[in-house]
C-alpha cells in the first residue's frame, strides 16, 4: 500500500465522519436559506459602500456613520441566524478535525509535536516556532 492510497483511505474516513456530514447539510441549508442569503448580499454591498464612502473626497462622515450602521445591523442579523450559527459550528468542527489529523502526521514525520505548549491565544505570543 502506497503513501497515496493511505490519504485516499483518510480522505474517505474524513467524509464518512459524522461531523463531515454535519457539516454537508449545514452548508446545504447555508446555501439554500434565501433570507441569509439575501442579508449576505446587502452586507458584501454595504461594505463595498462603506469602502468607497470612506475614500470619497471629500468623505463624508454622515454617510459613512449611516452605511456603517447599516452594516453592523445587517453583521449582527447574519451572525445570530440560526442556520448560519449551525454552519459555523459545522465548519469549525470539520476544520478542527482536519487539524488534529495534520498534528498527528506532523507528529509522525517530525517526532514533535505542532504548537506544543500552545494554548490558542495569541495574545501574549511571540510567534510560533
Amino acid at each position: 500500500m502506497t503513501v497515496m492510497d493511505k490519504a485516499k483511505e483518510l480522505g474517505e474516513a474524513i467524509i464518512a465522519d459524522g461531523r463531515f456530514k454535519n457539516y454537508e447539510a449545514a452548508k446545504e441549508a447555508h446555501d439554500k436559506d434565501e433570507a441569509l442569503q439575501e442579508k449576505i448580499m446587502k452586507f458584501e454591498a454595504a461594505r463595498e459602500e462603506v469602502i468607497a464612502a470612506n475614500t470619497e473626497e471629500p468623505r463624508d462622515d454622515a454617510k459613512v456613520k449611516e452605511i456603517s450602521e447599516r452594516l453592523n445591523a445587517l453583521y449582527d442579523e447574519i451572525t445570530k441566524n440560526q442556520t448560519m450559527t449551525n454552519f459555523l459550528s459545522a465548519k469549525e468542527a470539520v476544520e478542527s478535525m482536519v487539524q488534529e489529523v495534520y498534528n498527528l502526521l506532523t507528529f509522525y514525520i517530525t517526532g514533535e509535536e505542532p504548537n506544543a505548549g500552545c494554548g490558542g491565544d495569541c495574545a501574549g505570543c511571540s510567534g510560533c516556532h
